[in-house]
């Protein structure tokens, strides 16, 4: 019996430079009352300036902004926004940004009746290109959960010249993010036999996603570093903003090991970027995977050509503490997390592979 699966699409997907400048004529597409919710900092103004050039005088139209620079993405928040949404009858809400912005949109939409858009204005993750909303405790600042939209937002906009002007360590992270999802969808796929639940042609593109990533990622984190907007960049941008997140939609759950790796790894808070915590997570996945020493060295390499961490010491881990690791691997396996009976994985296997990927590591440095 063949299976099925679902395949999603935003309804627009605008890419290109100078993009943000030309944002009415797609907008207009989709509604008339805007809520422009505003994450981007130091370039705040270029970005109001750019939004109210692009609508020039139409009368037609109400445009409102709100920034929410530094929120947290919580209930409360959330709430807040539905509120003003509902306020101004907005129809459609729009997140210019990073991460939370984006992601406190899209947890808009569970409370009201509105429309998405959303402006990534750096590509340091593949969230643009999901539905996913991440929550967090508005005290504590812990993950308090993931929302999903029923649909993709219907409109994604990514303009380069501002995507090129935010520090390369952010493309950098957004390569480990993207990547490190193409691995562990490969290894799930292994494991779950995932391919016989989602699209084909999904699959062979998130593959393709990972090529490009791998083989133009550093060319294009040099790019970056100079703020120049070549066909490297491109390329790779594209991927991390909207196609690793859209087709990895499309191919069914992963078992985000990386992810649940990094929460274990004693870090100190805020000090990495989530993708690059992705990039070094991933290679504990690698070495549990029993992938060829030849391919974890390569990816050693290209970790290192972008400036994403590698073992404890670039970390700033001076001490580890096993039972400390091991508590954190066995808490893991024995919440639901991951299907582990499916992934046929243990406390000890996790814990244990953390510790030889450290060695398989520091022995190729050394011999470098």
């Amino acid at each position: 019996m063949n299976p099925v699966y679902q395949m999603q699409f935003p309804q627009q997907f605008v890419f290109g430079k100078n993009a943000m400048g030309e944002c009415a004529k797609y907008l207009k597409a989709i509604g008339k009352n805007f809520l422009f919710v505003l994450g981007c900092g130091p370039i705040t103004e270029n970005v109001k300036n750019d939004v109210l050039s692009s609508f020039g005088e139409d009368e037609s139209v109400k445009i409102t902004f709100v920034s929410k620079d530094g929120e947290e993405v919580c209930e409360r928040a959330a709430k807040e926004l539905a509120d003003k949404v509902k306020e101004l009858g907005a129809d459609v809400i729009i997140g210019i940004g990073g991460g939370k912005a984006l992601d406190l949109v899209r947890a808009v939409s569970f409370k009201a009746d509105v429309k998405v858009a959303l402006f990534p204005t750096a590509a340091s993750s593949n969230a643009p290109g999901t539905r996913f909303a991440v929550m967090y405790d508005e005290f504590t600042h812990t993950n308090a959960g993931v929302l999903v939209m029923s649909h993709f937002p219907e409109l994604i906009l990514a303009d380069t010249a501002y995507l090129v002007q935010a520090p390369a360590r952010m493309l950098a992270a957004g390569i480990g993010d993207s990547l490190g999802f193409v691995i562990e969808a490969m290894i799930s796929e292994k494991r779950l036999d995932q391919k016989r639940v989602g699209s084909k042609t999904a699959w062979e593109n998130v593959l393709k996603s990972g090529e490009i990533l791998f083989n133009q990622g550093t060319k294009a984190y040099y790019a970056a570093k100079n703020h120049c907007v070549n066909k490297d960049f491109n390329d790779v941008a594209e991927q991390i903003i909207f196609w690793n997140g859209v087709y990895g939609d499309a191919v069914g759950a992963v078992a985000n090991l990386p992810h649940l790796i990094e929460g274990i790894m004693p870090v100190e808070p805020h000090r990495f970027m989530h993708g690059e915590m992705i990039g070094y997570c991933t290679i504990p996945l690698l070495v549990m995977e029993g992938t060829p020493l030849d391919f974890i060295h390569k990816y050693i390499d290209f970790c290192l050509s972008i400036n994403i961490p590698v073992n404890f010491e670039q970390l700033g881990i001076k001490e580890i503490n096993l039972d400390a690791l091991k508590a954190g691997a066995e808490f893991l396996i024995n919440n639901d997390f991951v299907d582990t009976k499916s992934l046929k994985l243990d406390a000890e296997s996790l814990y244990q592979n953390i510790l030889v990927a450290e060695e398989i590591v520091n022995a190729y440095l050394k011999n470098k």
